[in-house]
């Protein structure tokens, strides 16, 4: 008797070893895996859509960073993975972030003083454990055009990353400035700077470098968040060697003046 090709894929699935199957295909699945739970994730009022996130929350630890679109902390390393999705599930609507078709996607002129103020007080926690310090250099005047709470985010993982290489009781630099239509957000440390081997890959999803420390290697998903947010604006992210030694991250976003 024949079986139906739902039984044919059973079949095969349970005979599957994990050690057989290619590499591009795992990174293909963790892809879509990504793709399915950001949809999930953006904006959604359902009860039934909200179990990643519950998951999250409820998963405990030091609260360090914001969940995009529910505003509370979580463990960055679950914060990273949520955002990260949400940013990985807004890449499947090519209009809805310009047409404001997705909820937490609203372009309106944002004060930068205003928005790096809460970034420094979403990371006077972290930065006090390393005794580091934050410099903040923005004209009260400033405004970039995008969605409050995913730059934010974005930039909060900026000064995350910016701590985890910076050496302690050092300071991290951020200073901001109109270039032709936008406004460049420099975050600058005085880390080891970046390894030529990784100079192409870290913005990658999943990528992620030692901390000098020895600390566990990050999720790899913070800035790649930071590149899809910087995409969503119509901007860039960028990670190059700091002159003077260490790091500079540059966000680029279109100037709301």
């Amino acid at each position: 008797m024949a079986i139906g090709i739902t039984e044919q894929l059973a079949i095969h699935t349970v005979n599957v070893r994990y050690e057989d199957i290619p590499p591009e295909a795992i990174e293909k699945a963790k892809d879509c895996i990504l793709d399915q739970i950001g949809v999930e994730l953006i904006g959604s009022t359902l009860e039934w859509n909200k179990i990643a996130y519950r998951y999250v929350a409820e998963m405990g630890g030091r609260g360090e960073s914001t969940v995009v679109n529910y505003g509370n902390k979580v463990p960055t390393l679950d914060a990273a993975f949520v955002n990260a999705t949400f940013g990985q599930g807004c890449e499947l609507d090519d209009v809805g972030f310009a047409a404001g078709g997705h909820p937490s996607a609203a372009t309106v002129p944002v004060a930068l003083a205003e928005l790096l103020a809460a970034v420094a007080e979403d990371n006077r926690p972290r930065l006090a454990a390393r005794s580091q310090s934050l410099h903040i250099d923005a004209h009260a005047a400033l405004r970039v055009r995008g969605d409050a709470f995913l730059l934010r985010q974005a930039l909060d993982n900026l000064v995350e990353n910016a701590s985890d290489f910076a050496p302690a009781g050092s300071t991290i630099q951020i200073d901001a400035a109109l270039d032709d239509g936008f406004v460049l957000v420099h975050v600058d440390d005085r880390g080891s700077g970046i390894p030529d081997y990784a100079r192409d890959r870290v913005f990658e999803r999943f990528y992620s470098l030692p901390r000098p420390d020895g600390g566990h290697r990050s999720s790899g998903l913070g800035l790649n968040f930071v590149a899809q947010v910087a995409d969503l604006h119509g901007g860039s992210a960028t990670l190059e060697d700091r002159p003077g030694g260490g790091a500079r991250a540059t966000l680029r976003l279109p100037s709301g003046a």
